[in-house]
Order: structure tokens, then sequence, then C-alpha cells
């Protein structure tokens, strides 16, 4: 506690609290959400995105999975520290792109986590800004956080085609949001978090973490994790976004709130 602080009816009120927070997303390939989870235990997520994972036997506030084939939908898994809302879908939306929001119960902080599955039809890039279009106005509300598989990818890009570069461009330009990866790494650094058919020859960058510019200098770390091609069971590796996120109020309350648990404190 600082010095000087001036006490009222015998308490200091509490320092501004800034929590950590540790983002992972994996297209795990398939197998039950809990289980997918459980396999990534080790790297500590505070939050879990999961794409392409069977549902679980039930959803709760810590854990949300959506999708229409029971075996293939989209999963947040949150640790103790947070609590998981699902958010309407806008209309015009799409099962690319599914919206929660993201509470942080020791301090109220809240955010909305735009998860991504990219589907084909009618091109991985349209069908993720088409969903992501419908909730514009969500978007401009913040804080957000866009994550998941994309399937795209700027060497894939073509001409008269939907680019993956223009879906970042509008992004940054129409939300202030840029690539948490390369924002920390820089443009050149792009290890895969996909292996065609298996195959490490065929490596590609499909997955991305997209945050406020404002953050920017938030990030402690972004980084995809660094196992041969399925070693985890699964032909994407995980990536993992490491963030201070801005500095919160903690007002005083009549009881104490609860400890922040394990890294989200």
């Amino acid at each position: 506690m600082n010095k000087g602080v001036e006490r009222r009816h015998g308490r200091a009120p509490q320092p501004p609290l800034t929590p950590n927070m540790r983002l992972v997303t994996w297209n795990c390939f398939r197998g039950e959400c809990l289980a997918r989870a459980a396999q990534v235990a080790d790297l500590a997520p505070d939050l879990l995105l999961l794409q392409e994972c069977a549902r679980p036997a039930s959803n709760t506030e810590r854990v949300r999975w959506f999708g229409d084939n029971p075996r293939h939908g989209m999963a947040f898994v949150a640790s103790d520290g947070f609590e998981l809302t699902p958010v309407a879908p806008a209309a015009g939306s799409n099962d690319s792109v599914v919206p929660i929001r993201v509470e942080h119960r020791a301090t109220g902080f809240k955010l909305t986590v735009f998860g991504v599955w990219a589907k084909p039809r009618p091109t991985y890039v349209e069908a993720i800004r088409h969903g992501l279009a419908a909730h514009a106005t969500l978007l401009r509300e913040g804080p957000i956080v866009i994550a998941g598989d994309f399937n795209s990818h700027a060497r894939f890009d073509r001409p008269g085609k939907p680019a993956h570069g223009t879906l970042e461009a509008w992004l940054r330009d129409e939300f202030g949001l840029v690539s948490a990866f390369h924002a920390r790494n820089g443009a050149g650094a792009e290890p895969p978090t996909h292996y065609w058919r298996w195959q490490e020859a065929n490596g590609f960058h499909l997955d991305y973490c997209f945050l406020p510019e404002a953050w920017r200098s938030n990030l402690r770390g972004a980084q995809v994790l660094d196992e041969p091609a399925g070693s985890r069971g699964s032909d994407h590796r995980p990536l993992i976004i490491d963030l201070e996120l801005p500095e919160l109020k903690v007002h005083e309350r009549a009881t104490p709130s609860p400890a922040p648990t394990r890294r989200f404190q």
C-alpha cells in the first residue's frame, strides 16, 4: 500500500488492480469438449477457445458449447475466476462466429469474446466477415477480442476474391483491432498453427487472436506452442496469448470478494 493514502472509515481504498489473462485458442480436431480441454490444462489457460469439439454433457457458467452437430462445435472453457454468459446471435449472423460475454468475478471486468471457426461457404473470409458484420454494433461497444481458427492467410489471397488481408484491414480500420501475435512478434514471424494432412512440410498460420490496438502495450506474450505436428492429437497447434488487461478500479465492498484464482489475478 502506498504511503500517504488517506484512510476513510479506518480503511484505505484498494489500489488499482491489473488482472493478467492467458487466452488459448485451439482447433482440437474432434473429441469431447472437456476431455480435449484437459489435454491443454498444462498450458494453464484462463480462457480456452476450442474448435471442432464434441458437445459436453452440459453447459455451465464456466463451460459453453455451441453448434448444430453434437460432434463438431465451438466451446469456451473458463477458469474459476471467470463467468461466461451467452450473447444472443444477431440477425444475419452465422455459425462461423459466436460471441460470448466474459466476466472476471473478483473485479467485475467484462469483455466480449468472439470465437471463430470459419466455414468454407461462401468462402472462409466471407463467412467470418458476414458473421462479424452482423454484430457490428456490439463490436463497436467494446472491449472486444476475436480468436479462433480463421482458415485463412494472406498467402492464399487472389485478385478479385475476398482476401484475408482485406479482412485484417477491415478489423483494424472499422473496429481498431489488430492481430495479437503479429503486434507482439512482428509481421515476419509466423510459425505454423496448422499442418495440412498432418505434414510438417505443409504448415500454415491460420489461427489468430485480434484485440484492441490500444492494448498493444498490454501484451506480455504471444506464441504458437512449439511442438511437432499432431503431438496433442490435432493437426493444429495452440495459439497462446498472455495479456495484462487495462487497469481497473476495484470499489470497496461491505464484504471482501474472493481472491482471484490461478493466472487471472
